[in-house]
């Protein structure tokens, strides 16, 4: 039951007590184990190292883990350089979004850790070329130190879209 002086956009009924509409939702919630979808692994991108899903979908939205430079075969980084770590990153987050259904173009939000601030540069340009024009919103940040010694991670947000 939701007490409002506005409206309720999902009300069926709505009777006034106390100067208050009072509304009566037209749907039930759905069950919490039904309204999320763990993908506890991707095909083909590195499995996690840790007790977290890489993906997991709720209320509309795909919400991906941080990914760091990991070779998904080897389960190491792909080495120590900024431009190769953020191409990788790049590649298994594709690669999560494709397992899910979705793309970069599905993202809308993404936040960057780095180790070192002053590779912000290289890491947008690998960014902006890898996300082809798209542009989500973003954060930035300079972290003291990432996962087995990356200097790199990235995670998104998407927006589902079921009928793909």
């Amino acid at each position: 039951m939701l007490l409002s002086r506005r409206f309720c956009t999902f009300s069926s009924s709505a009777e006034t007590v106390y100067g208050f509409q009072v509304f009566e939702p037209a749907y039930k919630e759905p069950s919490m184990s039904a309204a999320i979808t763990l993908f506890e692994s991707i095909p083909n991108a590195p499995k996690a190292v840790g007790p977290y899903s890489p993906a997991v979908r709720a209320g509309g939205m795909v919400f991906l883990s941080g990914q760091v430079g990991l070779n998904p075969e080897t389960m190491q980084l792909v080495g120590p350089g900024i431009e190769e770590q953020t191409k990788q990153v790049l590649k298994n987050l594709s690669t999560v979004l494709e397992g899910v259904g979705l793309s970069f173009k599905d993202v809308v939000k993404t936040t960057i850790f780095l180790t070192d601030l002053n590779n912000f540069q290289t890491v947008n340009t690998i960014y902006g070329e890898a996300l082809g024009g798209h542009k989500p919103a973003r954060s930035t940040f300079q972290v003291s130190g990432l996962p087995l010694a990356a200097i790199v991670e990235i995670e998104m947000l998407a927006l589902d879209r079921p009928s793909k």
